[in-house]
């Protein structure tokens, strides 16, 4: 294909001369008996790709076991949550609030317990 593609820009005419770089090298045209269908066919790389894609399917499989496996050796240290009902108290984590005082090394860990008043999900 690069020898194609080099005869085509060399026979091309140029804007400013509008002569091809090919007629102002020799002083001729080159002749075009081109064949109109070229195939390539390369054995060795069709058998290559099939070895890549086995490959990639062998590690996408260990890829899914080792997910799997993670997520069962995470799982084992966590336990089911029940979800909260109405009425009941709990306290509220304060991590994520912002309380007014300078120093938030000595606040409060937890808030003061809460009534549930309504339930949305199964969130925590």
């Amino acid at each position: 294909m690069l020898a194609m593609a080099e005869y085509t820009y060399n026979n091309s005419k140029h804007s400013a001369t509008t002569i091809s770089p090919l007629y102002a090298n020799y002083g001729f045209e080159p002749r075009t008996t081109w064949p109109m269908e070229v195939q390539f066919r390369n054995p060795v790389s069709e058998m290559y790709g099939h070895y890549m894609a086995s490959i990639q399917t062998k590690l996408k499989d260990q890829f899914i076991e080792a997910m799997e496996l993670m997520k069962e050796n995470y799982n084992k240290k966590r336990k089911s949550i029940e979800p909260f009902k109405k009425g009941e108290w709990v306290m509220l984590n304060g991590q994520n609030l912002r309380a007014k005082h300078r120093c938030r090394k000595l606040d409060d860990k937890m808030f003061q317990p809460f009534e549930v008043l309504s339930v949305r999900g199964n969130q925590r």
